[in-house]
């Protein structure tokens, strides 16, 4: 994963966002495309809600992880915040396993088999339970927005520099990517 996400970082800003968007790219073609292609209509869905929006999530959060902690090593500054991002993805790691398995669990095979009542009561409850447990993952996708910014922030405090970036930069992230891949690109002198 860490050399693709060096590849991202170290690439074209075209070719980065790409990269970066291949989960949104790839249900599209699902979307618009999955019958061609041999997905029954019915698992269509279940397939683009297990494939895009928690892999593209992850992937932007790692893509954060490893451009704030490359630049701040690059740079040498206080690396204080950045570790305790390092935590938080840590914690991340667990939960998209645990949500990976739990729509297996709860969206293809109940198409396969059906489940006994009682498991599907079951399945139900903690369904409850893991749609607050998502939320950490967008916690920790707009706490790298956050992370970043200061990372950058803080290199051109350092260098003398007005502060340029804002977090809202993030919030329109699919229009902003050039701008953002090109701040880092500048700030790793690549």
């Amino acid at each position: 994963m860490e050399q693709l996400l060096k590849k991202i970082i170290e690439s074209r800003t075209l070719i980065a966002f790409l990269f970066l968007f291949f989960p949104f790219i790839i249900a599209m073609l699902v979307m618009t495309n999955g019958q061609n292609i041999g997905i029954p209509k019915e698992m269509k869905f279940s397939i683009i809600a297990l494939f895009y929006p928690y892999l593209q999530l992850v992937l932007w959060i790692y893509w954060m992880h490893y451009s704030a902690n490359r630049l701040g090593t690059a740079n040498n500054i206080d690396m204080t915040s950045i570790k305790k991002y390092n935590k938080l993805i840590g914690h991340s790691k667990v939960i998209f396993i645990i949500l990976l398995f739990w729509i297996i669990i709860n969206s293809i095979i109940p198409q396969m088999i059906e489940y006994p009542k009682i498991i599907t009561q079951i399945i139900k409850y903690i369904s409850y339970i893991l749609i607050v447990v998502q939320l950490y993952l967008f916690y920790s996708w707009i706490y790298g927005f956050w992370i970043l910014t200061k990372t950058l922030n803080d290199i051109y405090e350092k260098n003398g520099k007005e502060r340029s970036m804002t977090i809202i930069l993030f919030f329109i992230l699919p229009l902003t990517y050039g701008l953002i891949h090109r701040k880092i690109k500048n700030e790793l002198v690549l």
